[in-house]
């Protein structure tokens, strides 16, 4: 049995372990939004194959998020596709960093720490902001052995800040390519401002509007940087399930962006004790249908803290 394939078991069985544990029956399945059923993994590999973008959704700090995505990557390019995989954790400031480490990793002789990612959150300065590197180091991993591209897809902080206050800080080609200065339409906004009330604890007024304006520009990042950095198959995004929602998030911008710019979105939604139907979590979106193509229903993280918002 090839590495590869020895890897795409592994990961299968091991997300499969943990999602028997959890004893929820939706755990582990994954629904097809559009068809209201249950589809099997192969049968979602072959639902995400002819898309040009695929948006893998998660919640950052659920490591079986980061093996199912890892486990579709791998998938996608056992499958023959060649995207690059693009990441919201890291900006543009890191990029150089990131190729530099990718570059050293497929020399000859290249050290296993390097070949297996495991340094690399250390040499891209990974940000204290995200959960620790090792959550994300096999996504990273099935990227580099099937030698697909890392793109760090963000944009910076400061200039994520100075945007909320003056959209005329952006690059003015940026903003035409990704249609930015045009407004969401009314609903939409309006699902964006309460997810975003609801995120942090209530918060109203200016502040949620500047938020409103921070997200639809990395959501206009994430998808400028797929398209711009598309090598001729596609890409792969990596991202909070916010960005990829197909009412507001990166799916509607690349709608906007054009045809050829076709998405697919699957998001991790961890499983909660009460809602036992798929269709019962899209009200945990405020939102008629689930807003994404795909749910992959998945335990919740372990956390501790209590409400975050007392």
């Amino acid at each position: 049995m090839g590495f590869a394939r020895r890897v795409v078991l592994g990961l299968a069985l091991l997300f499969a372990t943990t999602a028997a544990a959890q004893e929820h029956p939706l755990a582990g399945r994954i629904w097809h939004v559009a068809g209201e059923r249950f589809v099997t993994e192969d049968e979602l590999i072959d639902l995400l194959r002819p898309a040009r973008y695929v948006l893998l959704g998660e919640s950052h700090d659920n490591a079986d998020h980061h093996r199912a995505q890892a486990y579709v990557i791998e998938r996608l390019a056992r499958a023959g596709r060649k995207p690059i995989v693009a990441f919201e954790q890291m900006d543009a400031s890191q990029q150089a960093a990131l190729d530099r480490y990718v570059l050293a990793s497929r020399a000859e002789g290249a050290p296993e720490a390097q070949r297996d990612a495991a340094g690399l959150g250390r040499a891209v300065a990974w940000s204290n902001t995200w959960p620790e590197w090792r959550l994300y180091q096999p996504i990273a991993e099935a990227a580099l052995r099937n030698g697909l591209t890392m793109v760090a897809a963000n944009v910076t902080d400061d200039l994520a800040r100075r945007a909320m206050r003056d959209m005329g800080v952006l690059d003015a080609a940026f903003v035409a390519r990704t249609k930015l200065s045009d407004p969401l339409p009314e609903a939409a906004h309006r699902l964006l401002e309460r997810e975003l009330v609801m995120m942090h604890c209530g918060t109203t007024g200016p502040v949620i509007q500047m938020m409103m304006t921070a997200q639809r520009v990395r959501d206009a990042a994430f998808a400028d940087a797929l398209t711009r950095r598309d090598e001729g198959d596609g890409g792969v995004l990596i991202a909070g399930t916010g960005h990829t929602r197909t009412d507001f998030g990166v799916p509607w911008v690349l709608g906007r962006m054009g045809p050829s710019a076709s998405a697919a979105s699957l998001a991790m939604v961890e499983v909660a004790g009460p809602f036992v139907r798929a269709q019962d979590y899209a009200q945990l979106y405020d939102s008629a249908r689930l807003p994404f193509d795909y749910v992959w229903f998945t335990p919740a993280a372990g956390r501790s803290g209590g409400d975050p918002c007392r």
